[in-house]
């Protein structure tokens, strides 16, 4: 009965060590697939950016992929950029909003973009985000302070933006969901205003 016992207990004990490797693997394998998913999407990005592919289109970038890949926005930034979108003025005769690419944090071409550390919170993976001139060794490039944080989740199956802050040294700390609202708001008194003008 002992040996029967012990049998047991030993097999239960490999069983649960066995589920906690598999959790730690899965937790791993998550960070990484996370990471990919926001290399590949800045490597195809910054490619139309770079190369002015969304000038046929009389569009931005970030209007390109709104259109054309809007799969890889959640639903609340996805929103906030179409909202932000309908309300900027189209016949301004100043800059109002947006004078930045977002998702890239510039107005110039030829950089590239590294992913570097990911952490996770619950369900959310926050990656970082680095960037030098084009052409600049990986190392070099992560070496420097990122100028991203990405913020993604997955939902069935697919991984997802759910937002992007902008960290010291080179931004303010502040974060894309709160800027598209704060700029929608500047659009709108813009146009109120001006209304009210003619």
């Amino acid at each position: 009965m002992r040996i029967k016992c012990s049998l047991a207990l030993m097999m239960a004990t490999m069983f649960l060590l066995s589920c906690d490797n598999t959790v730690k693997h899965s937790a791993i394998d998550d960070k990484e697939n996370a990471r990919i998913f926001v290399q590949k999407f800045y490597d195809w990005y910054k490619k139309l950016y770079n190369e002015g592919v969304t000038a046929t289109d009389n569009v931005g970038t970030d209007v390109y992929m709104i259109k054309h890949k809007p799969q890889y926005l959640d639903d609340s930034l996805l929103n906030a950029f179409i909202e932000y979108y309908r309300a900027e003025p189209k016949q301004a005769d100043e800059i109002v909003g947006l004078d930045f690419d977002p998702i890239l944090d510039s107005q110039d071409i030829g950089w590239d973009y590294q992913t570097g550390k990911v952490r996770q919170v619950g369900d959310k993976f926050f990656i970082d985000i680095h960037c030098d001139t084009h052409g600049k060794p990986k190392d070099t490039i992560l070496a420097l302070p990122p100028i991203i944080v990405a913020e993604v989740v997955k939902k069935n199956r697919q991984w997802k933006f759910v937002n992007l802050s902008y960290p010291p040294p080179e931004g303010k700390g502040e974060d894309l969901l709160k800027m598209l609202a704060d700029y929608k708001k500047e659009a709108a008194e813009y146009v109120t205003s001006h209304k009210t003008k003619k």
